[in-house]
């Protein structure tokens, strides 16, 4: 009953949220991964970086100062 509840509230308000850009650092950390070519991971962490900071989210203009300065840690534990 309170997932349902959750997710009618979630329907009802979505017409009311908005999105908006980003202005984003995403680090990834692999230090608890056995692998010897440490490329992989930074190569993620660009890709992801410019994946979320170079998608336009809405169809508004922002100025620089207008996006949500973010931070997001991402730990790999497994490969």
């Amino acid at each position: 009953m309170r997932n349902f509840l959750i997710l009618l509230f979630s329907l009802l308000c979505a017409n009311y949220i908005s999105a908006q850009e980003l202005n984003c650092t995403i680090t990834v950390n692999a230090d608890q991964v056995n692998q010897t070519n440490r490329q992989i991971f930074g190569t993620l962490e660009r890709a992801l970086n410019d994946f979320v900071n170079k998608s336009q989210w809405t169809n508004r203009v922002y100025n620089e100062n207008e996006k949500v300065n973010a931070r997001m840690f991402i730990t790999v534990t497994d490969y």
